[in-house]
């Protein structure tokens, strides 16, 4: 870990400018600027915690997936609704891959951190009610905000580890922040049987608990990144707009329509 960590301060914004070579900066969109900034300022200490932070999130990830995903038979079956676990998990996981999209938009536009952020309150939400259901539906509902929460936190942190690492070095840094899967493969069926035993619902509320305690450091620590970038003055504040409302609605429409990202979630969503 700290051999990557290493030339990725040294070599991160000359081997794998986030600009790119054809892109002017003043074309850039603000959340690309604001990462360009930040990564020039990451300290070794906050690189070691971030990638430490971001291990953790693959564990929650991981180890939640492994165990909810062994409960799931158990809590349709106790609402007399076996049969529906194929239309969960394909209007789940339909919603998941339609998310992909407009968040990559939302990082660009805005702000890997608030992109993050939303990510995580989707989760915890589907978490919360798929602790406290009471009816089918509202199970259904809960796996779709759970979905969608955790493929765009785990898409989030791809993006910031791709910020934060060299492309010389990012492979072995993707390999850090995924092995978390070799642990919870094994430990994930055993801990679903003590939940299951004990009150399954306690499997999505210790989650609902834990991703924030995880979740909120990672957004703390990025947050001052761009607070340092700002006072070093590689990070100008934004002007404001001069839109009116309904011109800010207007151009938002435009920017996360620009590549066609509106239909192509349309389509997935309807086939």
């Amino acid at each position: 870990m700290s051999a990557f960590l290493g030339s990725s301060q040294s070599s991160l914004s000359e081997d794998t400018p986030l600009l790119g070579d054809d892109l002017n900066p003043e074309e850039a969109q603000d959340g690309v600027k604001q990462a360009e900034a930040i990564t020039l300022v990451w300290s070794r200490k906050s690189l070691v915690t971030a990638y430490i932070l971001m291990f953790l999130l693959y564990f929650v990830n991981a180890f939640q997936s492994s165990i909810t995903s062994n409960l799931s038979a158990f809590v349709t079956s106790g609402f007399e609704s076996h049969s529906l676990i194929p239309v969960i998990y394909i209007v789940s996981s339909v919603m998941s891959s339609a998310t992909y999209m407009p968040l990559a938009k939302i990082l660009n536009i805005w702000d890997r951190s608030i992109g993050f952020l939303i990510m995580i309150a989707f989760a915890t939400l589907g978490l919360v009610l798929s602790a406290t259901c009471t009816s089918i539906t509202t199970y259904c509902a809960s796996q779709v905000f759970y979905t969608i929460g955790f493929a765009g936190m785990v898409f989030s942190v791809d993006v910031i580890t791709a910020d934060t690492s060299s492309l010389r070095d990012r492979g072995l840094a993707y390999a850090f922040t995924s092995s978390p899967y070799i642990i919870t493969a094994f430990a994930g069926s055993a801990a679903s049987e003590r939940f299951y035993a004990y009150n399954w619902r306690w499997a999505y509320g210790s989650f609902a608990i834990i991703l924030p305690i995880v979740a909120l450091p990672m957004f703390g620590l990025l947050q001052y990144n761009r607070y340092k970038a700002k006072q070093l003055g590689l990070l100008q504040e934004k002007e404001h707009s001069g839109r009116t409302f309904s011109q800010s609605v207007v151009h938002y429409i435009i920017e996360f329509d620009r590549k066609s990202s509106l239909p192509q979630v349309a389509s997935v969503l309807r086939f």
